[in-house]
This record gives structure tokens, C-alpha cells and sequence, in this order.
């Protein structure tokens, strides 16, 4: 007898500029310019170039 497995979906806790545009609705160029501009959603910059956001920033962006 074998026991049951259960697959439970594990959500990102950060995700790149282009899937967090699809996530938003809007181009990854748009997200770019915002972020130039200092609006949008918070994001986080690793190693000095590389951005990414919090899928609970981008949740409380949205709620906002």
C-alpha cells in the first residue's frame, strides 16, 4: 500500500519585470517607465542591475 501525495502549487515570492507586467495587465514597457518615474508597485533590485518584484507588493499595488 502506498500513501496518498498531495501537490500543493508553490507561489513565487518574486517574480522578473515581464511577468509582473503580464500579472498588472500591462506592458513590460510600461512597468519599465514607471519604474523610471518612480511610480507603479515597489520592486527590489538584486546585484545592482537585475529587478524584480514581490508578488505581495504587486498584490497590495493592485488592492490600493
Amino acid at each position: 500500500m502506498s500513501a496518498a501525495t498531495t501537490v500543493v502549487p508553490v507561489q513565487p515570492l518574486a517574480v522578473p519585470p515581464v511577468k509582473a507586467a503580464e500579472l498588472l495587465g500591462i506592458s513590460d514597457r510600461a512597468l519599465r517607465r514607471w519604474r523610471a518615474e518612480g511610480r507603479g508597485p515597489r520592486y527590489v533590485t538584486l546585484g545592482g542591475n537585475k529587478v524584480v518584484y514581490r508578488v505581495s507588493d504587486l498584490e497590495s499595488w493592485l488592492e490600493s
